[in-house]
């Protein structure tokens, strides 16, 4: 018996947005808002080429990153929008979902100063949730057209958080 690993085997463009999709449907789960895909298809991208996604290469760049294993392998890098987290804390605390000025400043000027531990923590949980969500019905739609003997199984590690400069978030993938 062949292990998916082990021969050619595509995810067709739909499985892709329809993960996409059921991750974007948990992200507004989570945070009680709704959200919107703008994802026309996913692209593939050397190692080499992904450091632009993030921004310039000088831009610091926050990022939740988790190793995945199981029928494929690779990494799930969520590049982290700081004044969404911020007005996604402000509406945990009771705040409503403004961000004071002082915090997009603070955002602006100085990032590190901004990502403490609420944060931080609210990043990687939210990065946890769209992760699982993404892979889980990824892995449900590839399934669907393999046998059961080979069953796909995609496994998230806990998410990292991770800031540096987009530049350097290349090395991570």
């Amino acid at each position: 018996r062949e292990s998916l690993m082990n021969r050619p085997n595509r995810i067709r463009e739909e499985h892709f947005l329809e993960a996409g999709r059921k991750a974007a449907e948990s992200l507004a789960a989570w945070i009680g808002h709704p959200v919107r895909l703008d994802w026309s298809r996913p692209e593939s991208v050397s190692v080499e080429d992904a450091g632009e996604l993030f921004g310039p290469a000088d831009a610091e760049v926050a990022a939740c990153v988790l190793d995945v294993h199981g029928s494929a392998r690779g990494r799930f890098v969520l590049v982290v929008d700081a004044p969404s987290i911020a007005s996604f804390v402000s509406a945990m605390m009771g705040t409503g979902l403004d961000v004071p000025e002082a915090t997009l400043k603070q955002i602006a000027e100085d990032p590190a100063a901004f990502w403490d531990e609420l944060a931080r923590s609210a990043a990687l949980e939210t990065a946890n949730i769209v992760a699982c969500a993404f892979l889980n019905a990824l892995t449900r739609s590839w399934s669907e057209e393999n046998t059961p003997e080979t069953a796909v199984e995609l496994v998230p590690s806990p998410p990292l958080f991770t800031l540096d400069f987009a530049g350097s978030l290349s090395q991570l993938l």
